[in-house]
């Protein structure tokens, strides 16, 4: 009977205290909103939250930490919150047992008043550690020797607070970084060695910020529309908007209209931030990417063979790319003398044969392409200008565009080989087998460089036949 009283007596314990850190868990989510600001990036972080007081999870023995989130040659930094009492302090680990020897220093600015070090990595008369603290400054100087390490606690920081981090590592640490969230999983903030690192609490939870970057594809010289009126705060409206739209940590933009533009002069990745100021004064920081494009208008041309006979007729695709609308476009193709041009459906292009142009509806939105067909037939021999074959002649021809004012010159295809005896390639890929015996083959040029198998296997007919008829007669 007592073993069943004391079995029961520790069940109700256990249930107790799962209770009261299920509890407390979930009040974690609903008490203080906690950010990380290093040169001007912001992060929101959760502290870690464990039954154990911050002492016991430092477990401060033979001289180094024991928390199980040490790294070698690394700064750990964190905020922990004990689950029972709810006391909030800050962790700084420099290195773990078996990294190489260091120093560091660490100045601190805006200590609550009644913070203290509660843990101390060395504090011993022979090591030359140095703890000095009278909130709201503090300063720390650590040595460790090879296979050691050194750290400190911080706390109580209560709810509400700017701590202020300026570390200097002399030696033994070549990374830095920030844990949240999961103790058993923490996620991971990288820092860099040099900027002051920034830990803010506050009761009063930030703005939900939001930003719609119009057009989706912003492009150099063209204004950027930047709209925040999603931003919301539950303490009322934003009372103010500032913006750093260039990346240069500035805020060049106050305004209270959540709506601003801008333009960009060269291309590239900008991380830009908004800041916005609720009517309690919290301050809610969000960075974004925008990504810059060069303008690109473009207009290609391919030519269906590569070498033709006189009289023949070939065919001529160009192809219009944008990344940004076009208005007023039109389309000049320059070819040879006596070369004729024969349209072909191009749905709303209109074709104007006097001088050789097609116009295009109004706009050609951004994003899009325009592809533009038509047919060339050449003259006889002896039209050609000039008469020698084989020869190569020249297409070239401008994108003339309205909106925004321009010319592009048309790439991709441009030579053209006129000939009286094609490359047996050519021959093959434009060949049209015969249907019967009783009929001939035919070339088109209009078909693509592709060979075939049907015209690779009539051309091999051909060759056979060639070849037989001109064997000796009687062998």
């Amino acid at each position: 009977m007592k073993n069943f009283r004391n079995n029961v007596s520790r069940l109700i314990i256990i249930v107790v205290i799962s209770h009261l850190f299920s509890v407390q868990g979930t009040a974690q989510e609903e008490v203080g909103h906690f950010t990380v600001r290093q040169a001007g990036i912001v992060s929101t972080i959760i502290p870690f939250v464990n039954p154990v007081s911050a002492v016991d999870f430092y477990n401060y023995h033979n001289f180094v930490a024991h928390t199980g989130l040490e790294e070698a040659g690394t700064a750990v930094i964190f905020l922990y919150r004990e689950a029972v009492t709810g006391q909030l302090s800050l962790f700084m680990i420099l290195s773990k047992k078996g990294g190489e020897a260091g120093a560091a220093s660490v100045t601190f600015a805006g200590i609550p008043a009644n913070a203290a070090f509660l843990v101390r990595d060395d504090l011993i008369a022979w090591v030359p550690d140095l703890f000095e603290i009278s909130p709201p400054t503090a300063a720390i100087t650590w040595a460790w020797c090879e296979g050691f390490a050194d750290g400190m606690v911080l706390g109580p920081l209560g709810d509400e607070f700017e701590i202020t981090l300026s570390p200097q590592f002399s030696a033994g640490i070549t990374r830095a970084i920030f844990l949240f969230g999961d103790i058993d999983h923490p996620q991971t903030i990288e820092l860099d060695l040099i900027d002051p690192v920034i830990i803010r609490g506050t009761l009063n939870f930030p703005s939900g910020v939001s930003v719609d970057i119009s057009p989706s594809i912003p492009l150099v010289d063209r204004e950027v529309t930047f709209d925040a009126t999603a931003t919301y705060d539950r303490d009322g409206d934003i009372v103010k908007y500032e913006w750093d739209l260039d990346g240069d940590r500035i805020f060049d933009i106050i305004t209270k209209d959540p709506v601003v533009t801008h333009i960009y002069p060269t291309s590239g990745i900008i991380t830009a931030t908004l800041r916005v100021h609720d009517p309690l004064g919290e301050v809610t920081y969000y960075s974004f990417p925008v990504e810059i494009s060069e303008i690109t208008i473009r207009a290609i041309r391919s030519i269906s063979t590569r070498e033709i006979l006189p009289e023949a007729l070939f065919g001529v695709t160009v192809t219009i790319e944008t990344n940004i609308d076009l208005v007023g476009v039109r389309l000049e193709e320059n070819l040879p003398r006596n070369w004729r041009i024969q349209p072909v459906e191009n749905g709303e292009v209109t074709f104007n044969e006097a001088t050789r142009q097609w116009f295009l509806p109004d706009l050609i939105p951004a994003g899009t392409s325009k592809v533009i067909a038509y047919e060339v037939m050449l003259p006889k021999r002896h039209f050609l200008v000039p008469l020698a074959l084989p020869n190569t002649f020249m297409i070239d021809g401008l994108l003339h565009v309205d909106v925004p004012a321009m010319e592009a010159e048309i790439g991709g295809d441009q030579e053209i080989l006129v000939t009286n005896a094609l490359s047996i390639r050519t021959a093959i890929s434009k060949l049209i087998p015969r249907p019967t015996v009783k009929e001939r083959d035919v070339l088109d040029f209009r078909l693509n460089q592709l060979i075939e198998p049907h015209q690779l296997a009539r051309a091999k007919e051909m060759w056979k036949a060639q070849r037989e008829s001109s064997a000796p007669v009687g062998r």
